[in-house]
């Protein structure tokens, strides 16, 4: 009795299923300019295809002037028209303005962002990637501005 149900608690055990855990690592490079830094966010999507992140980390304060989106290539690539989103402020305002919809999943998108989103350093920031697909994986940056506001 004792081996039937430890055969049968085996079979329940590797028949669920199992989902990779998603993962953010945020660096910053304040060498691109004098009142510039630029955030790069890489990621990896878990088992369902989605990351869901709060980043924690210290941001300046200034205006969002550029972002760009890399996905991965080969076994991480994720899915075409994947979706990756920033929000900020109790996560009612996409910071990158929507430039992250139904991404390309073989090419880069860098997007001048037109009318910069201030950043007050208060809220925290909460990265969002859907559609990318099991266990794929991509980069985004943003750059912003510490100063004032673009020209």
């Amino acid at each position: 009795m004792k081996r039937f149900l430890f055969a049968l608690g085996l079979v329940v055990l590797l028949a669920m299923p199992t989902f990779a855990v998603e993962s953010v690592t945020v660096t910053s490079d304040s060498t691109v300019g004098s009142h510039m830094v630029k955030y790069t966010f890489v990621w990896v999507a878990d088992g369902a295809g989605v990351v869901a992140d709060n980043l924690t980390i210290p941001f300046i304060k200034g205006y969002i002037v550029q972002v760009a989106f890399v996905p991965d290539s080969g076994g991480t690539q994720p899915d075409n028209l994947y979706d990756v989103v920033l929000n900020g402020y109790g996560a009612t305002a996409d910071m990158v303005g929507g430039n992250g919809a139904n991404l390309s999943d073989t090419t880069s998108t860098t997007v001048a962002i037109t009318a910069p989103v201030y950043y007050d350093g208060t809220a925290v920031m909460d990265l969002g990637v859907t559609n990318a697909g099991a266990d794929n994986a991509g980069t985004m940056m943003i750059w912003i501005a510490s100063s004032q506001a673009p020209r």
